[in-house]
């Protein structure tokens, strides 16, 4: 049985996914999901930071250097609109 199950495993392609294979490509993916950013439901917000941050570890090199500068200020910006909400509610 265990043979049988190596034989049925090994007849099976691979199934690849990575950076190289996404289509459009991420050079061209990135730009086009910053201005979600700008959505000002939270859950949009982290799910798409947590997409653009693991965007940075697997396919940085794929983006230009001045892409990423752009995406690090809009997301800088989120986190200066979120200070002004919580002020408030840390005074109380």
């Amino acid at each position: 049985m265990m043979m049988a199950s190596k034989s049925v495993d090994s007849d099976m392609p691979s199934l690849q996914i990575g950076p190289g294979r996404i289509q459009p490509g991420i050079q061209d993916l990135l730009p086009s999901l910053t201005p979600i950013l700008q959505n000002r439901h939270e859950k949009v917000q982290e799910q798409l930071v947590d997409l653009i941050g693991k965007i940075a570890d697997r396919a940085a090199d794929q983006v230009n250097p001045k892409e990423w500068v752009r995406i690090c200020f809009d997301l800088l910006d989120l986190l200066k609109a979120r200070l002004p909400e919580s002020s408030p509610a840390v005074a109380e």
